[in-house]
């Protein structure tokens, strides 16, 4: 009975063999693609991780540079450190530098770009820099330490001006290090120079000098460049403009007349060439009515040839000399007790302030507002309330400090003026 029982035994099927390795090769294929994703996921991620590292790097290495470097340039300049930044980061593509002035401080902007597509912007104050400019893929610095011997030259402030056809001057002040007194600098024009003239006294004790550009009538108009340089220190390039070649009018603004004065639109004013010689022919357009206090505004044109000179506008104040209360001043509500309504012409730049006195008395239970031009309407305060009988002084004072009083008088429901 046993033996008939093993022999009725079957073995593993070939259907079912085949079944079983294929779900194997499906799970090993699944698993397959799952740990090469995740890897991939993974090399991916550490090398973002790596590219934000080295970007984060090299800006601090940029940032650590020049942060305390005393001069600073986008071009080669003997002496200096390059920073080097790709040689030193193979990783980084590029670099593109900007040197911006900001309310008188100075700071290296910079955009790093990494081989990744990552890429970043900082900037860094120049603590010691106050003339510099610039942009491009390299940046040289100056340390302190390299810099305790080298001579330096820092351009400051400027005034004056140059017109075209017309002349003038222009003087900058200069800061200099480490060059000795009575010492010069090289001056020499960069642009054209028609007209123009460079000049700067010898270097002072105190390593300070002026260097002045003097232009004839022969200047042409527009940009203009010189080069300051000495041996030993960094060329400074000084930019400046020349003013349009065309005539132009002088005139004194504002101009302050006072009520019912007669006001010369042309006293004051002088139209000149091109060249700087007086010329008639200012016209202009605008009326002034001294009649009336106010604020006008009139505009000047001057041509000389065929050209024309920018417009210039001048301001005229007429100052009211006493207010002008109308005829028409009445009460302006039911009761004809709780409003005065006055229509006050003469006022220069409008009311500012006004007080009122009862009987010699300040009295402030009233309020005030505006109904068109000049027109104040005087309400007392509080529903139902009612100006009392007697005397009351009105102080206005305009916008220009001018004073006025009105005296009015009530009685009973009848407003009337105090002469």
């Amino acid at each position: 009975m046993l033996n008939r029982m093993i022999n009725n035994r079957k073995g593993v099927t070939l259907v079912e063999l085949l079944i079983t390795l294929g779900i194997l090769t499906i799970v090993m294929s699944i698993s397959f693609n799952f740990f090469t994703f995740g890897n991939t996921v993974f090399s991916r991620g550490e090398e973002k991780s790596k590219a934000h590292q080295d970007t984060s790097i090299a800006a601090y290495a940029i940032s650590n540079a020049v942060r305390n470097a005393v001069d600073i340039s986008t071009s080669a300049e003997a002496g200096f450190t390059p920073l080097n930044i790709t040689s030193r980061f193979p990783r980084i593509s590029s670099v593109d530098y900007e040197i911006v002035e900001q309310n008188g401080a100075h700071s290296l902007v910079f955009t790093l770009n990494h081989e990744e597509g990552y890429s970043i912007e900082s900037k860094v104050l120049l603590n010691n820099i106050s003339d510099a400019s610039g942009s491009g893929s390299e940046v040289w610095y100056l340390s302190p330490e390299e810099n305790l011997d080298r001579p330096s030259i820092t351009i400051g402030s400027w005034s004056g001006s140059i017109i075209g056809g017309v002349g003038g001057s222009i003087q900058y002040s200069v800061t200099t290090r480490n060059i000795d007194q009575n010492e010069s600098l090289d001056l020499s024009f960069i642009s054209d120079n028609d007209g123009l003239s460079l000049s700067s006294p010898s270097i002072s004790a105190d390593g300070s000098t002026t260097i002045t550009v003097n232009g004839t009538h022969d200047a042409t108009n527009g940009l203009k460049s010189f080069l300051v340089a000495y041996d030993g220190a960094v060329s400074r390039t000084v930019t400046f403009v020349v003013g349009e070649n065309k005539p132009y009018i002088v005139l004194n603004t504002p101009v302050t007349v006072n009520q019912g004065e007669s006001f010369n639109y042309l006293d004051g004013v002088t139209g000149y060439d091109a060249h700087g010689d007086e010329v008639s022919g200012v016209t202009y357009t605008g009326i002034v009515d001294t009649s009336t206090a106010g604020t006008y505004t009139v505009t000047y044109n001057l041509t000389v040839g065929s050209v024309d000179a920018d417009p210039v506008d001048r301001v005229i104040h007429v100052l009211g000399t006493e207010p002008i209360v109308n005829a028409g001043t009445n009460i302006n509500n039911a009761s004809n007790n709780s409003k005065l309504v006055l229509d006050i012409q003469g006022f220069s730049g409008g009311i500012e302030n006004i007080n009122i006195k009862h009987d010699n008395n300040l009295f402030t239970g009233y309020e005030y507002d505006y109904e068109g031009n000049y027109t104040i309407v005087l309400d007392y305060k509080g529903s139902g309330n009612n100006f009392s009988n007697g005397d009351y002084e009105i102080h206005l004072t305009d916008k220009n400090e001018i004073d006025y009083i009105i005296k009015v008088n009530k009685n009973g429901s009848n407003w009337s003026f105090i002469d």
